[in-house]
Parts: C-alpha cells; sequence; structure tokens
C-alpha cells in the first residue's frame, strides 16, 4: 500500500474507495503470478521445452517411425527389413536423450544426440571396411575397382548381397550409422551405387516435433494477456490517485456528489465513477448508473 499512498492520505479515502483500492492491488498481484506461471523468461524456455518433450515422448516417438517408413522405400535399404526394423529400435531406445538434444540444442542438438546413439558416417565406413576385411575382400584394391566389383557381382546376387550386408550388421553391432546415409542421400558420392536422395526423415520428424513445441507454448500463453492488463490496472489506480489528489488540493471548490472522474475496472466488468462524498476532504466510489 505505501507504494501508492502515505498513511495520512491513504486514511482519507472512503470505505468504499479502500476497499476497491484494495482489489485493485489485489487484482495486480494476481495478473503477475499468472504471468510468472506461465509465461516463461527466455532463460527458463529450455526447461519449459524439455518438460514438453518428456511429456510427449510417446507421441513423438511415432513421429519418427512414421517418418523411417515412409522414407526408406526410396533407397537400398528396403532389400533387407533388419535396416528399418534396427533404426526403429535404436531410435526408441535412445528417444529420450534425442528428445532432450532437441529441447535444449534445436534441430542440431536432435542431429547430435542421433549421431552419439546410433553412428554417423565415419561409423558406416568402418563397419563396411571391417565387413570386408571378415569377408577376405582385398582391401589393397583401388576404391573404384571395389566399387565396381559391389555394382556388377554383388548388387545383382541375393545371396551374395545378404552376406554381405549381414556382415556389415554384424561390424556395426547395435550401431545403425546408416541412418545418416537415408537421412542425407548418396547423390554426391561417385562411387555410390545404387544412388538416392535424400531423405530428412529425421529432420522431419524433428520439424513436426518443433511444431507441436511451438503450438503447446502459444496454448499454454493464451488468456494470459500480461502487459496489457498490468497497465490498465496501473491507469485504474492511477486515476484514483489523482481524483484524490485533485480533491485534496482544493476541497472547497467540489461539492458533494461532484465526479472526479470515472473508469471500466478489469474484474468487475463494470463502469465506476469516483465523486465527493458530504464529508470534506473524502472520495467515494460507485457503479455508474
Amino acid at each position: 500500500m505505501s507504494d501508492y499512498f502515505d498513511s495520512k492520505y491513504y486514511g482519507t479515502l472512503s470505505w468504499k474507495s479502500r476497499q476497491l483500492l484494495q482489489e485493485l492491488i489485489e487484482l495486480r498481484k494476481r495478473k503477475i503470478e499468472i504471468e510468472s506461471k506461465y509465461i516463461f523468461p527466455a532463460f527458463d524456455i529450455l526447461a519449459y521445452r524439455t518438460q514438453i518433450v518428456k511429456e510427449n515422448s510417446a507421441i513423438y516417438l511415432s513421429y519418427f517411425e512414421e517418418s523411417i517408413k515412409e522414407a526408406i522405400t526410396s533407397t537400398e535399404y528396403t532389400r533387407n527389413s533388419k535396416f528399418l526394423e534396427n533404426i526403429q529400435t535404436r531410435i526408441a531406445l535412445f528417444i529420450t536423450e534425442i528428445l532432450q538434444g532437441l529441447a535444449t540444442g534445436y534441430k542440431l542438438g536432435a542431429i547430435k544426440a542421433m549421431r552419439d546413439w546410433a553412428g554417423d558416417t565415419r561409423d558406416f565406413i568402418h563397419g563396411v571396411n571391417i565387413a570386408r576385411t571378415n569377408l577376405g575382400v582385398d582391401m589393397t584394391h583401388p576404391k573404384d575397382k571395389r566399387a565396381a566389383f559391389w555394382k556388377k557381382y554383388i548388387w545383382p546376387n541375393d545371396t551374395l548381397y545378404d552376406s554381405t550386408i549381414e556382415a556389415r550388421f554384424n561390424a556395426w553391432g547395435e550401431w545403425t550409422p546408416y541412418w545418416e546415409l537415408i537421412e542425407n542421400g548418396n547423390m554426391g558420392a561417385d562411387l555410390a551405387f545404387p544412388q538416392f536422395p535424400a531423405t530428412n526423415f529425421f529432420t522431419n520428424a524433428v520439424q513436426r516435433i518443433e511444431d507441436d513445441i511451438t503450438a503447446l507454448i502459444a496454448f499454454r500463453k493464451q488468456g494470459v494477456k500480461g502487459k496489457d492488463d498490468r497497465e490498465l490496472v496501473q491507469k485504474e489506480l492511477t486515476i484514483i490517485e489523482q481524483a484524490q489528489r485533485q480533491l485534496l488540493d482544493n476541497p472547497d471548490y467540489y461539492r458533494p456528489g461532484y465526479v472526479l472522474a470515472q473508469f471500466d475496472a478489469i474484474e468487475t466488468q463494470r463502469t465506476y465513477e469516483i465523486y465527493v462524498t458530504q464529508k470534506r476532504g473524502q472520495v467515494g466510489v460507485k457503479i455508474k448508473r
């Protein structure tokens, strides 16, 4: 109360005026409380994003599953169902880490988490080289010769293809580094066969989740007027204070019943008048008829 009136000044107000002032001050406090609960400052937004992805992790996992199913049909990885199954298993196993990466690091954070827990292109190549060694491939042959052998003899032959891929799975273990090839495609690799464009299955799912997060943040903010409400409350308090000062500065000038000011109160949705009471130097507040 001391923020607006000293004790002598405040004591001149009528009971109705004091009551309304108290209501307005409490209303202002409630608006600030609401704002602090639902409108997060910039340094708290990451904690809020983390809360959202945690609450919706099962839904967001399904986004990844749907996206990989759509993408894998356009690549060579349709020949063996383990490619799809292993990626789905890996994402499900580390969905918490992936979503946490998204919550705190956005798109790049999610990609980093996927690379950390599923592997990347370097891990892919490393596994391929181990498989070649285990299969007895002469690694002294240049890359173009090995690529030509893959294209001419391995790829067209289901038996040779299956044994080669199985050797790669064994080398990769539980890791699924081929996710990055499905994501980015291999169109820029001259020796790759067959070639296929980027599917963006991972970043498409990430973007879909990001859209959800944005929508949820906006939804939680609905109904909170924040700054506008605070300004209206302050305006009401200022009007009452100005009317009181106006009367105290020249109490003999105003007759009882004279309306010093009026305003629309937020909480009651009514118009109030501030008027001069029968007692000199005091104002009252009444609903405008």
